[in-house]
């Protein structure tokens, strides 16, 4: 019974001391969309280059090619940069050439190629020579002109044509 009484008095005397509160919900921290790197999927022979696997043929003529395509548009563009800084051969600002031909600029910055000449609709790679221009786009799907189009063109020019090289 004394043990009883010891543990009755030792829970009188002893303080109550509340829980915690539960903390407060946070909305959560938004996590950027991870980066998916696209498989090979078909090749394009007018440009000697792979398109992303799940690409389907939407139609071409003897100098166009067009694909469209159902992955994410950043992941589309970075399949290609990848792809096109594996050149063949190289410029002396390090940009690659393609079926032989040398890499166009956009002003002197040297985008084209690998990175490309981002745009409002479009990312586009172009290499051309006084004769001859290969150019290959990847349209967003926000675009106005082709949504989720890949745009392959091959194209035999007069000589008075020559892109930037600067």
């Amino acid at each position: 019974m004394t043990w009883l009484l010891a543990v009755a008095a030792i829970a009188a005397c002893t303080r109550h001391i509340p829980a915690p509160p539960p903390p407060t919900p946070t909305a959560p921290t938004p996590q950027p969309t991870p980066t998916v790197e696209l498989q090979p999927g078909p090749h394009s022979p007018l440009a000697d280059v792979d398109l992303p696997a799940g690409v389907v043929f939407a139609g071409n003529s003897s100098l166009e090619e067009r694909w469209n395509y159902s992955a994410p548009y950043d992941d589309t563009v970075a399949f290609f940069r990848k792809q096109f800084a594996t050149g063949r051969k190289y410029d002396t600002h390090g940009a690659t050439w393609w079926r032989d031909l040398p890499p166009c600029y956009n002003a002197t910055r040297h985008e084209s190629p690998p990175g490309g000449w981002v745009m409002r609709d479009s990312t586009l790679w172009v290499w051309a020579d006084a004769n001859t221009s290969l150019s290959v786009e990847v349209f967003r799907p926000s675009s106005t002109i082709t949504p989720t189009e890949i745009v392959i063109g091959y194209t035999r020019r007069d000589s008075s044509y020559v892109c930037n090289r600067a």
